[in-house]
């Protein structure tokens, strides 16, 4: 209704309504009644009548749609980021990979408001006809939008006969998934004597349930196949904790040292196997060098109790002994093959090193030529251990590991070993090293005569005359010789039944490079006709002054010996450098 009249006695009341409001406070109304008469009560009503134009009745509907993406994170982790290796060893590391929401979780977009606007003809008679029609959505917090749908049937402009309806569809992008309101206006082109007005329909909206779900389900695969593999991770898999997989991997082995990087990727795929994130975590094998050693002798493998003793050392030097970081025999168990444990970091020195005994020779020297022999006694030569030989070795990433065939040839004919070793391979000796009796041995090759330090007789040889100093082994057991600890004495340059120290003595230090010199001969080592000119001429040096290196209850009384010439003094030093040079290999 547009106006109700309410006619009493001469008069009327109308009462108007706005309808432009939609809804509106002024649309109903109650208790209509005619002017007041001259009395001053209402007239009483004669008839009403109502009026109104004719609005073709709107109906729509709003639907709201828009699209929700999940959003995603990946994140890989392992144990241990850098781990040490040797050339053919392996490490574990231990990888995990995580899956979770992102925050925030999911983005929505593509909001979008769609429907259909139905225009009826509310007429028993006579037509309407629609020239436009207008449509508005309005949002909280934005302009409204005004647009005309194009997609009508019938088409625009349209005459509606009584009862009939035209339709329109809709669907129009929005910019917020804010609430709203859609209002859509029939136009009524009034062009018959009947009174129109537009028609007007409005139907709310909301965005709730997303209409499209972008990535609600995702896969991980790892790039290592025993990781993850295509495993399926729901949205609700995550919706209080992260998914997490875990896995073990091996790291090597790899045959040369240096630094290798192992690096796993994790990758999550959403939709259409979208790319929506990678994580790595890396390994850093840091891959020590190695040393191998095969040890022949005389072109085959150790045999019997055959043993060659083998060291890997750092810092030895010929004026320094370094630190000896593991020491290995090869013998007839192992074939005389060597694998040492203990990883070399490339870029720096090391060296290896074999103990030598008396009268056998080594290839070792031939890998640095010569070899260098690292001082293992407390003093300089030639009381040093020079049964060690040396050879430096600076392995360099890339190296695979480095094989040393070395080859030993046994007695005779091989080095001789300078008074250190003696004194300390025996045993009597109190070196600490748990070195083998080989002073005592050597001995015993010595028996029945023994080793004749000194002599008084021209006819020396075969051990005429008188004997002042004889040492002795024992026949029967061959590793605790009776005299050891006399010998021991005498190479340490000290009396022989006190232990008094005796070294500014020429008679002294001949004895002790002497006696070294015989025990080398004996041992097998190499002869010289220089070095046996030297031994036979100290003996009988020796035996002229009644040499016996006791201090008390000796051949002589009056001490060691008796008093030495300047001249002969001088001899017994220039015999002592010549056998000095001798047991040095030199």
């Amino acid at each position: 209704m547009d106006v109700v009249i309410a006619k009493g006695a001469s008069g009327a009341d109308s009462y108007a309504y706005d309808l432009t409001t939609v809804p509106g406070p002024n649309r109903s109304d109650a208790h209509l009644h005619a002017p007041i008469n001259a009395s001053g009560s209402y007239a009483n009503l004669s008839h009403m009548d109502f009026c109104y134009k004719v609005r073709p009745d709107v109906s729509k509907t709003a639907k709201a749609t828009f699209t929700r993406t999940y959003k995603w994170k990946v994140a890989k982790s392992v144990d241990k980021s850098t781990m040490n290796l040797s050339t053919g060893g392996t490490g574990t590391a231990n990888y995990t990979v995580s899956v979770d929401k992102a925050n925030p979780a999911y983005v929505d977009s593509d909001w979008a408001v769609s429907g259909e606007i139905k225009v009826t003809n509310p007429l028993n008679s006579g037509s309407i006809e629609i020239s436009d029609i207008k449509d508005v959505i309005s949002q909280q917090g934005a302009s409204d939008i005004s647009f005309t749908p194009t997609d009508c049937s019938p088409a625009l402009p349209a005459t509606l006969g009584p009862g009939d309806s035209l339709t329109c569809s809709y669907s129009k992008p929005l910019g917020s998934g804010a609430a709203g309101k859609n209002t859509a206006t029939a136009v009524v082109s009034d062009t018959t004597t009947i009174p129109h007005a537009d028609g007007v329909g409005t139907a709310d909206f909301a965005f709730v349930d997303p209409t499209t779900e972008v990535n609600k389900s995702v896969k991980i695969t790892d790039s290592y196949s025993d990781g993850p593999q295509n495993e399926p991770i729901s949205f609700g898999d995550v919706k209080d904790a992260p998914k997490t997989f875990t896995y073990a991997r091996t790291i090597g082995p790899y045959p040369a040292c240096g630094d290798q990087k192992v690096e796993n990727t994790a990758t999550l795929y959403g939709d259409k196997d979208a790319v929506l994130g990678t994580a790595s975590a890396s390994v850093t094998a840091h891959v020590l060098c190695k040393v191998k050693v095969v040890k022949t002798v005389s072109g085959a493998a150790p045999s019997g109790s055959q043993s060659f003793t083998f060291q890997l050392r750092q810092g030895a030097t010929p004026t320094t002994t370094g630190t000896t970081l593991e020491s290995k025999l090869a013998n007839a168990q192992n074939g005389g093959v060597i694998d040492f444990a203990t990883g070399l970091e490339p870029g720096s020195t090391y060296q290896l090193c074999e103990i030598v005994m008396p009268g056998w020779l080594t290839s070792l020297g031939d890998f640095v030529p010569g070899g260098f022999m690292p001082p293992d006694g407390v003093v300089a030569n030639p009381n040093v251990d020079n049964s060690i030989l040396c050879i430096d070795y600076t392995p360099k990433a890339g190296d695979e590991t480095k094989t040393f065939e070395v080859d030993n040839t046994p007695p005779p004919g091989g080095r001789a070993l300078t008074i250190g070793f003696w004194k300390n391979w025996a045993s009597c000796a109190n070196s600490g090293g748990n070195q083998k009796p080989v002073l005592d041995q050597t001995l015993a090759k010595a028996e029945p005569t023994g080793i004749v330090i000194s002599a008084t007789s021209g006819t020396y040889a075969p051990f005429g005359g008188t004997l002042y100093l004889v040492l002795h082994g024992s026949s029967t057991n061959p590793n605790s010789a009776p005299d050891c600890l006399k010998a021991v004495r005498l190479l340490n340059k000290s009396t022989t039944d006190k232990g008094t120290k005796m070294a500014s003595d020429p008679a002294f230090n001949l004895a002790a490079q002497q006696l070294a010199a015989e025990l080398n001969y004996t041992a097998g080592a190499g002869k010289t006709p220089t070095a046996t000119t030297a031994i036979n001429q100290a003996v009988l040096l020796l035996g002229k002054y009644k040499f016996d290196g006791s201090e008390v209850g000796g051949t002589y009384t009056g001490g060691t010996h008796t008093k030495i010439s300047a001249a002969d003094a001088t001899t017994m030093n220039n015999l002592a450098r010549t056998l000095d040079d001798y047991n040095n290999d030199r």
